[in-house]
């Protein structure tokens, strides 16, 4: 993991003890959303504070705290990040990496699995699938990298004839699970977007090098309501146990 908060930073935002009852607003993408609800539940339990999480795309997540959206902590990607620490929403040096995660292949629970494990066997998939679920690539990272694996296989024109568009990874998953239709449908996201969802199944990554690996990172809003409690959450998001809790979502964290 690489971690840019200054010890001497958090220790700093640590020493206040946070008062019992804040209420942080925390703005998590699709990919992070089971794992960062999951920590938020526990921390809730821990210290009687009460954690909100939104979750989106990361383009509309940034989109939201660019429109004046109140941010404790947020978790996208590093450039995001970066991003909004230049204009000023997110708080210098709290930058954290939470873990890693590629994308996927995926279909209904109970379906035979189709051949995804060369880019010759997922174009032929693809062609033969009656419907392909992927995120809308104007503004998800994966959509926006699977939107060029077709254009590189020479069949953009005939998926997205038969795509199903969709606002987030999640949202696309719950479809899928939800096709009671005659023929394959596939749902392509990222892997910690598939897990979570007892309706379908993980058939296997993109092959070669048509995968796409995301990091994600977490940050403190520059002006969060109750400072060390987000800081705490923050804390919480990249200690052992929080990575513990990153990897079982299926994510690459680094020990």
């Amino acid at each position: 993991m690489t971690l840019k908060l200054c010890p001497v930073a958090l220790a700093i935002l640590l020493l206040a003890v946070p008062a019992r009852g804040a209420e942080l607003q925390v703005l998590a993408a699709g990919a992070v959303q089971a794992a960062v609800v999951q920590l938020a539940k526990a921390f809730e339990g821990e210290t009687g504070h009460s954690v909100k999480v939104t979750s989106s795309t990361v383009g509309d997540l940034v989109a939201k705290t660019e429109a004046g959206q109140r941010v404790d902590v947020i978790v996208v990607t590093p450039a995001a990040l970066t991003r909004l620490e230049q204009k000023g929403l997110v708080r210098p040096g709290t930058q954290a990496n939470v873990g890693s995660v590629g994308a996927a292949v995926a279909v209904r629970e109970g379906v035979a699995p189709p051949d995804v494990s060369t880019p010759e066997a997922l174009r032929a998939t693809l062609l033969s699938a009656r419907s392909v679920i992927y995120v809308d690539p104007t503004k998800a990272s994966t959509g926006i990298h699977f939107a060029r694996v077709i254009e590189r296989l020479g069949i953009a024109e005939a998926v997205n004839a038969k795509a199903h568009i969709v606002a987030t990874g999640a949202i696309g998953m719950e479809d899928l699970a939800k096709d009671s239709g005659v023929g394959l449908v596939v749902g392509i996201t990222q892997v910690t977007e598939i897990l979570p969802n007892p309706g379908v199944k993980l058939v296997g990554p993109l092959p070669g090098d048509l995968q796409n690996v995301t990091t994600y990172a977490a940050g403190l809003g520059a002006t969060p309501g109750e400072p060390a409690a987000a800081a705490a959450f923050l804390a919480r998001l990249v200690d052992s146990a929080g990575k513990r809790v990153f990897a079982a979502a299926g994510f690459d964290v680094v020990p």
